[in-house]
């Protein structure tokens, strides 16, 4: 029996919402050719975990983890720049979550998917 970590859907989870953030919320223009820097570093961020959570489901390893972390570090530390206190809170703890459920899961020396 395979199973998924509640972690790996929690950060998949907060990846969805990195995507449609800029949306919801309103960072920039509304026609998607016009987004601004803000926009767009949401957008990337969110693809990119959403991507190594799916490549977690198929093919793990210990790398997409550090991935994560990276990507949270990178998303947390670009959000100075923004001008919008929503766009940086949002920013901050999304990071603070990626990066922190990450290092959980490395530190618990588990394998996401056991077999019995």
């Amino acid at each position: 029996m395979n199973r998924f970590p509640w972690q790996d859907g929690l950060i998949t989870m907060v990846g969805l919402w990195l995507f449609i953030s800029p949306v919801i919320l309103g960072y920039g223009a509304q026609d998607a050719v016009a987004l601004d820097a803000v926009s767009w570093n949401f957008i990337l961020s969110g693809l990119a975990v959403v991507t190594i959570s799916v490549l977690t489901l198929f093919w793990y390893r210990s790398w997409e983890k550090w991935a994560d972390i990276l990507i949270g570090v990178w998303l947390a530390s670009t959000m100075n720049f923004a001008d919008m206190v929503s766009a940086r809170l949002n920013a901050v703890v999304m990071a603070i979550i990626i990066v922190a459920t990450a290092l959980w899961m490395i530190s618990d020396g588990r394998r996401p998917f056991h077999t019995s």
